[in-house]
C-alpha cells in the first residue's frame, strides 16, 4: 500500500515539525504548571519556644514535650510539591519574667517560609498553645557524696579514710528541681586492693535533668587498710594510779571490768594480758570522800585502740587521813 502523496511529498520535514510541535506543547504545559498557585497544607512543623535574653537568666521553660502545628501555604505546584517541614522556621520568643502558666498565640510574621510560597490567612492550625514556666535559681554548698564499690575487695582490706576535693557544688536550674536536691553524687570508685592502699582518680558528677552543676567533677582519694577485728578480754582487773598518798588511805571497789580491743587480727593474735592495763586516775591532793572514777585503758600497741569498757567508772573511797 503506497502513502498518500500530501504525507509522501517532503516527509521528513513534515516528520520533524511534528515533534517541534509536541515539545513546544510539553514545554508551554510545563510552565503552565509551574505558574499554577495552588495551595497545601504542611503538617507536624516544629514549633520552637524560647525564651528571650533579657529574660533567660530567670526563667526557664518547664515543659518539655515538643510542640508541632500545621501550616497551609500557598504557592506554585512545583515550590509547594518540592517543600518539607524541615525547610520551615517557627520560632516563638517568650517575654514573660513571671512563672506559672504561660498561655502564647503564633501569629504570621513567627513563621520562616522558603521563597515562594506564602501563608494563607488563618493558615495555622492550630496557633494557641501552653507552657509550663519556673524561676531559675541557685544554690550552693550542695555536699557531694562519693560513691565506691567494694564488691571486688579483699576481704582482708577495708575503707580507712575517703576524701573528695571540692566536696561542694553549686547547682543551678529551675527552682522545682533545684530545691528537691540534698546531695550530689560521683560516679562510682571501683575499689579492687590492685593499685595499693591509696586510690586518687577523678571522677564525673552525676547529672541531674534540667540542673547545671559546677564543678562537673572531683578529686576522690580513698585510703585503704588491713581489715580490723575486735576481741573482748573478760575479768580484767583495775589499778589505781596514785602519787605518794598511803595506799591504806584509799579503798578501790573489788570490780573487774571488760575490755574490748580493735585492731588487725594480726596484732590481735600477738597481744596478751600484759600488753595492756586498766586503771583509774586519783589526784594526789583529792580530799576524803567517795569517787566514782572513768576506767582507763593503757595499750603497748599504738596500732591497736580501744572498743569499749564496762563498766565505764567504778567506786574508790578515800580515807580521812589517821593521826600520827
Amino acid at each position: 500500500m503506497s502513502m498518500p502523496s500530501f504525507i509522501a511529498h517532503d516527509w521528513l520535514r513534515k516528520i520533524s515539525a511534528f515533534i517541534f510541535a509536541v515539545l513546544v506543547y510539553v514545554s508551554i504545559s510545563l510552565q503552565l504548571s509551574e505558574e499554577r498557585t495552588i495551595e497545601r497544607t504542611i503538617e507536624h512543623v516544629k514549633v520552637n519556644v524560647e525564651v528571650a535574653p533579657a529574660n533567660s537568666s530567670d526563667i526557664v521553660i518547664l515543659t518539655e514535650k515538643e510542640i508541632f502545628t500545621n501550616l497551609k501555604l500557598r504557592g506554585s505546584d512545583q515550590d509547594l510539591n518540592s517543600i518539607t517541614n524541615n525547610q520551615i522556621e517557627i520560632k516563638h520568643l517568650i517575654n514573660s519574667n513571671r512563672d506559672g502558666v504561660y498561655n502564647f498565640r503564633i501569629t504570621a510574621d513567627q513563621v520562616s517560609l522558603p521563597s515562594g510560597v506564602s501563608l494563607v490567612t488563618e493558615g495555622i492550625m492550630p496557633n494557641k498553645f501552653t507552657v509550663n514556666l519556673d524561676r531559675k535559681i541557685e544554690r550552693a554548698d550542695i555536699p557531694i557524696r562519693l560513691r565506691f564499690s567494694t564488691e571486688n575487695l579483699p576481704n582482708d582490706k577495708e575503707i580507712r579514710k575517703t576524701s573528695i576535693q571540692p566536696n561542694t557544688a553549686r547547682i543551678v536550674g529551675p527552682s522545682i528541681y533545684v530545691n528537691d536536691v540534698d546531695e550530689v553524687v560521683t560516679e562510682v570508685l571501683a575499689l579492687d586492693g590492685n593499685s595499693g592502699n591509696t586510690y586518687i582518680q577523678n571522677l564525673n558528677l552525676i547529672d541531674m535533668p534540667r540542673i547545671t552543676i559546677n564543678p562537673s567533677k572531683v578529686q576522690a582519694s580513698v585510703e585503704l587498710r588491713q581489715s580490723s577485728d575486735t576481741r573482748l578480754y573478760n575479768d580484767i582487773p583495775v589499778q589505781l594510779m596514785r602519787g605518794s598518798r598511803n595506799l591504806s588511805e584509799i579503798k578501790v571497789d573489788d570490780s573487774l571490768v571488760k575490755v574490748t580491743l580493735e585492731g588487725t587480727t594480726d596484732e590481735l593474735e600477738q597481744l596478751s594480758k600484759n600488753d595492756f592495763r586498766a586503771f583509774v586516775m586519783l589526784d594526789e591532793g583529792a580530799p576524803a570522800g567517795p569517787y566514782k572514777l572513768p576506767v582507763l585503758v593503757w595499750i603497748r600497741n599504738d596500732k591497736i585502740t580501744l572498743r569499749n569498757v564496762s563498766p565505764t567508772r567504778i567506786d574508790v573511797q578515800v580515807l580521812p587521813t589517821q593521826p600520827e
